[in-house]
This record gives C-alpha cells, structure tokens and sequence, in this order.
C-alpha cells in the first residue's frame, strides 16, 4: 500500500483512532517499509509491526530461525501482544526456559513453581495460540507453556492445541489466567470436566472444548496440582457461546446444568455432541447434534425459545421432542430462521393437526426440515367413485392445502425438506412416509406461490405424487430452484411421462435426482 503524508512532523499529530485505522490497512510487508522511511515513521511503526507474531508456513519458519530475525525480535518483545506457534522446533524460541541450577540439580519429576523459571522474554501477550504438533512427544512442554501463561495475566485469548498432562492444564486454565475472554482447546482432555467448567474464569465470552472425556474423581480423590476443584463454582455471567465435545460418560445433567445456570444470563450459543437438559432465555442458537433429547431438554427448549434463531438436532435421538413441542416453537419464536428436526421425529411426526391448530410467530423461515404426518386416503382408494372415498380424499386434500398454505407464507424460504423415511413395525424395516402431503395442484401446490427465493425442494423420503403438471408448475413458480430430489415409493407405479418431460423440457435446474423406474 502506498500512501504519502505532506510532513513528516504530521504522522505523530494525527489523532490516534485514525493512525490506528490506517494501521489496520497495513500488511505486515507495508509495516516492513514504513519503519524504514526515517527515524520518526521507525518510532511510530515499530510496535505495530512486532504485534503479532504468525509462525505459519515454511517461509516465516525459516525467517524467524535467522540469528537477525532473532536479534530483531528480542529487542523488541515488548510490543509483541499476540503469538501464534505451529512449528514445533519455535516452540523453545518463545517459551521460558528452566534454570540452569534447577534442571541439574533436581532429579525428581520438577515442580511447576514460582522461582523454577527465568522470566521470559514475552510478558505482554494478549493472545497466545499454540497449534497441534502431530510429532511432538506428549506433555513435552508441559512446564514451559505453563510458564509463559503463568507470565502473563493479561492474556485475552488462549488456544491449546499441545497434547498436556490433564492435572497442568487443568491448574492452567483455571488459576492463571484471571482476564481470559476466549478459551480454545483442541487437545484431547481427561479428566473431571466438572471441575474444569466450574472453576474457568468468570472473564471468558467464549469456550471451546473439542474433545473432553468426563472422568469421575473417585471418592476422597484430591488434585495433585492445585486447590482449583475446592472453591466454590463460579458465576460466569460472562459468557455468550459454548462448544463442548467428547463424552460425559452419562454424567450431563450433572456436569452440565449447573455449569449452565450459572451463565445463563449472556448464553446465546451452545453447541456438542452430549445431551443438555438446560437452556437459557437468551440463546439464539441451539444445535445438539449426534445426541438424544429427553423429556426435559424439550421442555427446556419450548420454554426458552422467544429469541430462537437456529434449531438444528437433525441427528439426535427419537425421544423427548413431539409434534405438539415443534408447533409450540414455531408459535413463540419470531426470529427463528432454521428448523431442522426430521430425523428427531422418527416415531412422532408433527402431525397436520399440531401445524394448524395455531398461528405461527415466525415469517422468517429460510430452512426447513421436518416431517409432517398427513391422513392420505390408501391406494385402493384413489381412483374409487364411491362417496366414502371422494369424501376422504376431498378431506385430505382439504388439510394439505391449508399446511401448504403455512409454508406459503414463508416466503424467505430457501431450503425446504419435508417428509421422511417410516418405521414399519410390522416388517422391523424402514420405508418411504405414506402418510404425507401429495404435493399435487389438486392438494394444493399453488399456496407456495410466494416462496420465490426457494432454492432447494427435497421430497424424497416421501410418497408425493408430483407429475408433469407439477413440474411445469415450478418452472413457472419457483423461479430460483436449483435442486429438486425426490422419488415415488415402490409401492405404487410412477406419474406417467415425468421422465419425458424432464429430457424434453430440461428445466433450468443444476441437480434433478431420477431413480431408476420412479418419479424424479
């Protein structure tokens, strides 16, 4: 970037928000340059340029193994604030390092003491990232990222990715970093999970624990490290975002709700792989996935969804969430944009009656993907003249319209999924839904006239009965779908001519999924 300030003298009159905005548009190779213009632009420059040290990639490894590079960051680690390590051979390059008198004369495992290290040479970080190193011994350098971190308290942001013994982490991240705002640590993790949740600061904003597994502390166990388990938990009012994975060994509502209701307050986002039966009023993101949702977790859930934006439990288990739970949401959650809980509703459908029993709080939907039960008249009952059979059929397509009427007002709606695949407990197999909408223009296809931001239509898993007619229909209708996916249950034959139609016509879409001797 070049840029040309009339007198030198200006640069250090310039009020300090716009020097510091223009600094922001500098790379690092701009700053590089500027300290070399004169002594002044040295003076002014030099700080921003040492900020941030990023050892990523093989040409700043080999630039910070130079004796001059080296040199150069020395005299300057007083302005560094942020550190990010990949390379496992910087590691020594920023870590304090043992006394000399220490490691000769101690033979025993060492002590994490106060007077055990030298002061390092990085005092001022704010943000220290150290990155997995796939060839590292384990707990290599345990004693020296426990120093550096216990060396500066002014830190912000903390990412481990450095395999550590679980009792010095532990003891990190608990005691010595007292103004922390976001936790990151990717390392796998073993221990009381308990213990660690309730003992973090009450700083952090953000907390991201990728693989804990929940070991129980056997009875009249104490820590070997510290006295962190002891106090009393703390309040971590704080906090806006949490994402826990691994395995709480069937310990969630223990470990977990108490943690949670001491942050409720700020909480907006929770994401894992463990079941919680806990949620707060101000969350606007839910996504649980790969785990059951019990009884209490729904309720949760339908109690404190006012702001919901994002529902996504797509792989979670069969039990805890009704029809009746979703049709509550969709009436109290006026921000909620994604609705994804097919899967969850593999023994109870939300039913034609839970969606319009009341109105929906929400116009704002853009993803959706649920499965609907609909009462659909059987196979031989389609084509019967009787009055029974004209009287269920007309009642059907009655309901389905007035559901296809619900989703037509969505008119945001980008992704619709609707249907899903039946459990036949008479045959232990599943099947396509059969109880489920036609997606006929006699059912009522043209209530979705308005959805003119529909991008993806998926029907698959269903036994719909859309032909030609339909077909032409979205061409005219749905002027921005690109995928359409569905196919006709083996138990009835295909619409006649749909195949045709889709090789003569070729509509403008970018995936149509045909199965062999079916309907799309």
């Amino acid at each position: 970037m070049t840029f040309t300030i009339a007198r030198l003298s200006t640069l250090a009159t310039l009020p300090t928000e716009i020097f510091e905005n223009i600094i922001l548009l500098l790379s690092q190779h701009d700053l590089t340059q500027c300290v070399r213009v004169s002594r002044a632009w040295n003076e002014a420059f030099t700080p921003h340029l040492w900020r941030i040290i990023p050892l990523f990639g093989r040409t700043r490894f080999k630039r910070f193994m130079l004796p001059d590079t080296q040199g150069e960051l020395y005299k300057n680690t007083a302005h560094v604030r942020e550190i990010q390590v990949k390379h496992e051979k910087l590691y020594n390059l920023f870590l304090p390092s043992r006394r000399l008198s220490e490691a000769i004369l101690s033979d025993a495992e060492p002590a994490l003491s106060d007077n055990a290290f030298t002061i390092g040479p990085f005092t001022n970080l704010r943000v220290l990232e150290l990155h997995h190193r796939p060839l590292a011994r384990a707990y290599e350098f345990d004693e020296g990222i426990f120093e550096i971190v216990r060396q500066n308290p002014g830190l912000r942001r903390l990412k481990i990715g450095v395999e550590m013994e679980p009792e010095v982490l532990l003891s990190l991240v608990t005691e010595h970093v007292p103004n922390l705002q976001e936790l990151d640590i990717e390392t796998p993790w073993r221990g009381d999970v308990k213990a660690l949740l309730d003992n973090l600061p009450d700083s952090l904003r953000t907390v991201r624990l990728k693989d804990v597994n929940h070991e129980i502390p056997w009875k009249g166990y104490v820590s070997s490290t510290s006295s962190a388990t002891k106090r009393r938990p703390l309040q971590h009012h704080a906090l806006e975002s949490l994402h826990i994975g691994g395995n709480l060994a069937g310990q969630e509502e223990q470990v977990l709700v108490p943690f949670l209701e001491g942050c409720n307050q700020n909480l907006k986002t929770f994401l894992g792989t463990t079941r919680v039966i806990c949620f707060g009023a101000n969350w606007t993101h839910i996504d649980l996935f790969n785990r059951c949702v019990g009884p209490l977790t729904a309720a949760a859930i339908v109690n404190n969804c006012e702001r919901l934006e994002v529902l996504d439990i797509m792989e979670s288990g069969t039990w805890g969430l009704s029809g009746s739970h979703l049709q509550t949401i969709l009436t109290k959650a006026p921000r909620l944009r994604s609705l994804q809980v097919r899967w969850l509703l593999g023994t109870e459908k939300i039913s034609s009656v839970d969606i319009l029993s009341s109105e929906w709080a929400t116009t704002s939907l853009e993803h959706v993907d649920l499965k609907i039960h609909v009462p659909r008249i059987t196979a031989d009952q389609e084509d019967a003249d009787d009055d029974d059979s004209k009287a269920l059929r007309a009642s059907s397509r009655d309901i389905q319209r007035q559901v296809l009427r619900r989703f037509g007002q969505q008119t945001h709606l980008r992704k619709l999924v609707i249907g899903g695949m039946a459990y036949s407990s008479a045959t232990g197999e599943f099947g396509h839904q059969l109880e489920c909408l036609e997606m006929t223009l006699e059912s009522g296809l043209n209530e979705l006239k308005g959805l003119k931001e529909l991008e993806h239509l998926d029907i698959h898993d269903m036994d719909h009965r859309v032909g030609v007619p339909e077909l032409e229909w979205m061409v005219a209708n749905f002027p921005k779908l690109k995928h359409l996916h569905g196919m006709h249950c083996s138990l009835r034959p295909p619409n006649e001519g749909v195949q045709e139609w889709l090789h003569s016509h070729q509509p403008k879409w970018s995936c149509v999924c045909v199965f062999t001797g079916s309907v799309l």
